[in-house]
C-alpha cells in the first residue's frame, strides 16, 4: 500500500496544479483492482517503484538514505522527495494541566445547595429527571417534561433525552436523593472533559502546537458565556453537545485519514456510522449540535485531497437533512407559540423593526464573546430593547458586526486560495453553524440574552427573590416593583409581592394583588402552580374575615398539600358553624405536615367548640402536642396553645363549662416560592 501523496508543500519541482493531480490520482489507487490497466506513471507508483535519475530504484514510504534524491517524472522536472513527513502536535502533561487549571475555579459552585432558575422545573420537579417516568415515556418527553403528542398539551420542543437521561442516572446513582451538589460536580468534570477534547482537536486535527492549543482550550473553559452553563445545571445541554460535537469532529478526521480507502467502504463506514451517532448524541443534547454534520461537509469540500471528498461532502449533507426532518417530525416543526413577556420581538408588525432587532441581538452576542461582562440569564419583555429606527445609535453595533464578519470571511477565504490553508475559515465555521439555529434566521426559538440587567423584568425580579428568601422582605418589594415598572403584566412578580404583604399582615394590599392577577394573563402560572393562586388568595380572604370556601377549594384540588390553606379552610368551616368539616379540614393538614403545632392547637380548639362526649379527652391530647411542637418549633409556648391546653383540661377535669370560655384558633402562614 502506498504510504501517502506527496505534498506540494515540501516539494517544489512541480506547479501547484501538477501535484494536485497527482495527489487525487493516488487517492484512487485504493479502488484499483491489482490486474487493472494502469499508465507507465501510475504502475510505477503502484507497484511502489519510480525509477530515478541516480539510476537506482526507490520505495515510497520506507526511509530514505539520502536527503534528497532527484527523481524524474514525464509531468515535469526533477524534484527532491522529503526526509520525512511533520509530525503531529502533541500535547504534554503542562499542557494538560494548563487546561485543567483554567476549569478548576468553577468546581467552587459545587457547594451552592440551591436550585436556580429553570432547575426546579427540568429536575426537581420533572418526574422524568427524578426518574418516575420508564424510559421510553422519557423519549417521548419534551426536555421540561411535556409530552409532545398529546393533544391540547402545550409543548416547549426543546428535545434533549440524553441530558434529561443523565439528570435520572445520577438520580438513582445518589440513591434517589436529587440534590444540586452532585449535579454541579458532574457538569464541572465535563466541562474540564470537553476543553481537553478541544485541545486535542486543535493538536491532532489543525495542527495546532500543544501549548498554544491548550491556552486556547484553557480560555474556552474559563470564558464567561461557556462557565454559565456550568454552574447553571440546565446548561449541561451545551456542554454536551459540544463534547459530542469535538469527538465527532476527531472521528471524521480518522476517517478521511484513511487516504487509499474509498468512501463507501468496508473501512470508511463503521467511522462514517459513528460520526452520524456522535452528530445524533450532540443534537438531542442541544439543537445545535446537529450542525456538525454540515461543519464536517465543509471541511470536506475545503480539503484539496481525501477518499472521494466530494461523495462524502454530500452524505454528510444529505444526513443532517433526514436528521434534521427527523428532528421536526418528532416535535411537530419548529414552531412553538412563546408568549409576548418571553419573546417580544415575533410580535412586533413591522418586519423592519424584527429585523433590526434580530441583527442587534446578533451584535450583542459577538461583544460578548469578546467582551463579555454585564451578562444576564434573562431573555425576556425589554431585556434588550427592539429597535424601531434606523436612527437607533445601535444599528451602528449591527454594521460593526456585519462588517467585521465579512472582512474576517474574505480573509479567511483568501488565505485558503493563496496556501491551502482552510483552518481560518473552518474556525469562523465552528462559531457561526452552531449559532445559526438560534439565530431567528429561519425560525423563532425563545433564547436572546441580556446585557443591561437593570433594564431586565426577570432579572430584577430574580434579584428580588433572593432578597425575599433571605426575608429582606422590604428590599425585595421594592426591587419587584422595579421589576413591574418595566413589564406591569408578570403574575408572578405580583404574587410574590402578594406574599410579602401577606407575611406583613398588609391583607388589603395583597387582596388588591390577587384582583389584579386574575384580571391579567397569568404569565409565570400554567397548570402545574395556578393553585398558588387560588390558596393564597383564600387565605388572604380569610384573614380579612371574608370567608369564600369555594376559592380554597378550588386551589386544593389542584395540590391538598398546601398545610396553611387547609388551617385557612378548617377556620373558615367553624366561623360558619360546620364543625366536622371543620375538623376535617385540621386534620388534612395535620396527615400532611404532623409537626405543625398551630393545625393541632386549632384542632383540639375545633374538637372544643364541637362539645362532644368524648371530645375533650382527644382535644387536650391536641392541645398537649401543640404545646410540645411549638417549644421545639418556636423556642416558646404560643400563648393561644397554652390557653386552649388548659381549656381542654379543664373540661376533662370538669372544673368549668366550655361555653364559659371560647378557644382560640390561630393562622399561620407558610411561603411555597
Amino acid at each position: 500500500m502506498v504510504a501517502g501523496p506527496v505534498d506540494p508543500l515540501e516539494v517544489h519541482g512541480l506547479p501547484q496544479w501538477a501535484w494536485n493531480n497527482l495527489n487525487e490520482a493516488l487517492d484512487t489507487l485504493g479502488s484499483k483492482e491489482e490486474d487493472a490497466h494502469l499508465s507507465p506513471i501510475m504502475f510505477s507508483i503502484r507497484t511502489r517503484l519510480i525509477e530515478c535519475d541516480t539510476k537506482t530504484q526507490v520505495q515510497i514510504g520506507q526511509s530514505i538514505s539520502h536527503p534528497t534524491v532527484s527523481c524524474s517524472s514525464p509531468s515535469g522536472p526533477a524534484v527532491p522527495l522529503p526526509e520525512e513527513r511533520t509530525k503531529t502536535p502533541s500535547l504534554s502533561l503542562k499542557d494538560v494541566l494548563i487546561v485543567v487549571a483554567c476549569s478548576l475555579p468553577f468546581y467552587l459552585s459545587i457547594i451552592c445547595p440551591e436550585w436556580y432558575i429553570d432547575e426546579l422545573f427540568a429536575i426537581t420537579r420533572n418526574e422524568d429527571a427524578r426518574g418516575e417516568t420508564p424510559i421510553l415515556e422519557i423519549l417521548q418527553h419534551d426536555f421540561w417534561g411535556n409530552h409532545m403528542w398529546s393533544e391540547g398539551h402545550w409543548t416547549h420542543k426543546s428535545y434533549r433525552p440524553i441530558v434529561t437521561i443523565s439528570y435520572w442516572l445520577q438520580y438513582w446513582f445518589n440513591g434517589y436523593l436529587i440534590k444540586p451538589q452532585p449535579l454541579r460536580v458532574f457538569s464541572c468534570l465535563l466541562n474540564t472533559t470537553t476543553a481537553l477534547l478541544l485541545a486535542l482537536v486543535l493538536c491532532r486535527v489543525y495542527n495546532v502546537k500543544g501549548r498554544i492549543a491548550a491556552v486556547c482550550a484553557g480560555i474556552f473553559a474559563a470564558h464567561p458565556i461557556h462557565t454559565e452553563n456550568v454552574v447553571y445545571l440546565v446548561g449541561r445541554a451545551d456542554i454536551f453537545a459540544t463534547a459530542f460535537w469535538l469527538i465527532a469532529v476527531l472521528v471524521h478526521f480518522e476517517l478521511t485519514e484513511r487516504r487509499f480507502s474509498s468512501f463507501p467502504s468496508k473501512a470508511t463506514m463503521p467511522l462514517f456510522a459513528l460520526i452520524i451517532l456522535l452528530a445524533c448524541l450532540s443534537g438531542f443534547s442541544k439543537e445545535p449540535g446537529f450542525t456538525v454534520l454540515v461543519f464536517l461537509a465543509l471541511t470536506q469540500v475545503l480539503k484539496r485531497q481525501g477518499p472521494s471528498r466530494w461523495k462524502l461532502a454530500a452524505c454528510l449533507l444529505a444526513s443532517f437533512g433526514v436528521i434534521f426532518k427527523f428532528r421536526s417530525w418528532l416535535v411537530g416543526g419548529t414552531k412553538v407559540d412563546f408568549s409576548y413577556v418571553d419573546t417580544p420581538i415575533p410580535y412586533q408588525s413591522d418586519i423592519s423593526t424584527r429585523t433590526l432587532s434580530y441583527l442587534h441581538v446578533h451584535a450583542v452576542y459577538a461583544q460578548l464573546i469578546l467582551l463579555p461582562i454585564n451578562q444576564s440569564w434573562d431573555y425576556s419583555y425589554n431585556a434588550i430593547p427592539v429597535i424601531k429606527s434606523l436612527e437607533d445609535y445601535r444599528v451602528l453595533g449591527i454594521l460593526a458586526c456585519y462588517t467585521a464578519l465579512l472582512c474576517l470571511g474574505n480573509s479567511a477565504i483568501r488565505k485558503v486560495r493563496e496556501s491551502d490553508d482552510p483552518r481560518p475559515l473552518l474556525s469562523i465555521a465552528a462559531v457561526l453553524f452552531p449559532f445559526v439555529p438560534a439565530s431567528n434566521l429561519f425560525f423563532v426559538v425563545g433564547t436572546v440574552d441580556a446585557v443591561n440587567w437593570p433594564r431586565s423584568a426577570k432579572t430584577l425580579h430574580q434579584f428580588a427573590t433572593t432578597l425575599h428568601r433571605a426575608d429582606h422582605l422590604e428590599e425585595a418589594r421594592e426591587l419587584y416593583l422595579a421589576s413591574l415598572s418595566i413589564f406591569d403584566d408578570n403574575a408572578l412578580t405580583d404574587y410574590c409581592i402578594a406574599q410579602i404583604d401577606i407575611e406583613t399582615n398588609r391583607f388589603n394590599e395583597a387582596h388588591d394583588r390577587f384582583l389584579k392577577i386574575l384580571a391579567g394573563h397569568g404569565i409565570g402560572f400554567g397548570s402545574f402552580n395556578r393553585f398558588l393562586i387560588m390558596v393564597d388568595f383564600g387565605f388572604t380572604l380569610t384573614a380579612m374575615r371574608k370567608y369564600h370556601i369555594p376559592v380554597l377549594k378550588e386551589g386544593l384540588t389542584l395540590n391538598e398539600d398546601v398545610p396553611h390553606a387547609l388551617n385557612a379552610l378548617g377556620i373558615c368551616y367553624l366561623q360558619l358553624g360546620d364543625i366536622a368539616k371543620g375538623v376535617e379540614a385540621f386534620r388534612r393538614g395535620i396527615h400532611y405536615d404532623p409537626e405543625n403545632p398551630w393545625l393541632w392547637s386549632n384542632l383540639a380548639a375545633a374538637l372544643l367548640i364541637g362539645e362532644g362526649a368524648d371530645s375533650a379527652g382527644e382535644a387536650q391530647r391536641c392541645a398537649a402536642f401543640a404545646v410540645e411542637k411549638s417549644t421545639e418549633a418556636m423556642g416558646f409556648i404560643h400563648p393561644k396553645f397554652t390557653l386552649n391546653y388548659e381549656l381542654a383540661t379543664a373540661k376533662v377535669e370538669s372544673m368549668i363549662d366550655i361555653s364559659d370560655s371560647q378557644p382560640q384558633l390561630e393562622f399561620f402562614f407558610h411561603r411555597l416560592l
